[in-house]
């Protein structure tokens, strides 16, 4: 998990891209997950805003369509999706799947001013060997309402 001075190194960092970075990097190492990404959904487009990645770097703008990701799924679910081996889940046939051949996924949706904004979600290529647990779920979903707050706190110090 991840520890206390970890949290506390985010309010050091000075920009919102600084913070949103290191969560990224802090959620991917404690969820034991390759790839943490911070999605803007547009026009059922899916457009990669912040990547953090332990092999072969994603980089930002990089879009694909929104039904060809795993946070379609969390789209219309509305809710934080856990799924630790995708390959035997309900969710094999789906086109990511069969793309990118991710086996483990979870991810929230995020809120900007009670708007969805997109997705924070972590995968890996391989299969997590146990399932999410409810602490890591919580944990996304408190970092998904974090990174809302600090996305809406850009937009108003933009304005």
């Amino acid at each position: 998990m991840i520890k206390t001075s970890d949290w506390t190194s985010l309010y050091e960092l000075k920009t919102v891209d600084e913070k949103i970075n290191k969560l990224l990097e802090l959620g991917t190492k404690a969820l034991g997950q390759n790839i943490g990404i911070i999605s803007r959904i547009q026009n059922n487009n899916y457009v990669v805003k912040y990547a953090y990645s332990t092999g072969d770097p994603i980089a930002p703008g990089t879009t694909f369509k929104l039904g060809d990701t795993y946070c379609s799924v969390t789209m219309r679910q509305k809710q934080v999706v856990a799924i630790p081996h995708f390959s035997i889940s309900e969710f094999n046939r789906h086109p990511c799947y069969q793309l990118f051949k991710l086996e483990a996924y979870i991810g929230t949706p995020i809120m900007v001013k009670d708007q969805v904004y997109g997705t924070l979600n972590f995968s890996s290529a391989a299969v997590k060997t146990s399932n999410f647990t409810e602490t890591e779920q919580h944990l996304v979903q408190v970092m998904g309402l974090y990174v809302g707050t600090l996305l809406e706190n850009k937009r108003i110090s933009a304005s």
